[in-house]
């Protein structure tokens, strides 16, 4: 029984993520100007944060966090034509293991496919800079923070 109750939690939960993901969550569009500098250095975690992130939507701000894994892992989410997606962390932050599929999970990054060849040479852990701005959406009380990279190269 107690099986059954956890299984019927985890697909509850499945089910209103991928509703989430999938049906009504309003994109915070880039605004017409940012008012941040373009190439300002701001700390990734910062970035990253909901509240702070609203400032950086359409920014071309500079960033250094840590590579985590190329790819989605578990989740799921409209990938842009022309883009693909890999994670990363603050430095020196570790990932976070998901309690719902146990894998660790670090920040989504999209960035045009063109730009992105460097991923795949790169390592769990290796410093990379990143230049871009934010995507928010939110929906259901929830709030999904992507970065848009232009361009990413590894730091020294």
């Amino acid at each position: 029984m107690k099986n059954f109750k956890l299984a019927v939690t985890f697909i509850s939960i499945v089910s209103i993520f991928f509703s989430y993901c999938t049906i009504g969550p309003k994109k915070v569009g880039p605004p017409s100007k940012s008012s941040v500098d373009p190439g300002t250095e701001v700390p990734f975690s910062k970035v990253m944060t909901p509240g702070f992130a609203e400032e950086y939507v359409g920014a071309d701000i500079v960033t250094k966090a840590d590579f985590f894994a190329s790819g989605m892992g578990a989740w799921t989410m409209d990938i842009p034509k022309g883009y693909m997606v890999f994670q990363a962390l603050p430095p020196g932050v570790q990932g976070k293991t998901d309690p719902l599929s146990g894998q660790a999970k670090g920040e989504f990054v999209l960035i045009p496919k063109t730009a992105g060849e460097l991923i795949f040479e790169l390592r769990p852990g290796d410093p990379i800079i990143l230049r871009g701005g934010t995507e928010v959406i939110k929906g259901m009380g929830l709030h999904l923070v992507k970065f848009i990279a232009t361009s990413v190269q590894k730091a020294e």
